[in-house]
């Protein structure tokens, strides 16, 4: 069964992020949803927590759900 929410973490603005209950996305044509299992913190990823990449769009808007690096299925 497909739970009705998740847990993210959610960077809300520079050095300023938490976890937060969201609903699970609904997949649309041509894609599929995965149950994520881990998560892994990306070389960039501490730059874009600290703003140093705000020049090159990422985020690009807040609050910016965080964890491109997943394993799943």
């Amino acid at each position: 069964m497909i739970p009705k929410t998740m847990k993210a973490c959610m960077l809300t603005a520079i050095n300023t992020f938490g976890m937060k209950d969201l609903p699970v996305p609904e997949p649309e044509p041509g894609e599929v949803l995965c149950r994520i299992r881990a998560v892994a913190i990306c070389g960039t990823d501490p730059e874009i927590i600290n703003g140093t990449h705000l020049a090159k769009g990422w985020p690009p808007r807040y609050p910016f759900v965080m964890g491109h690096e997943w394993s799943g299925e």
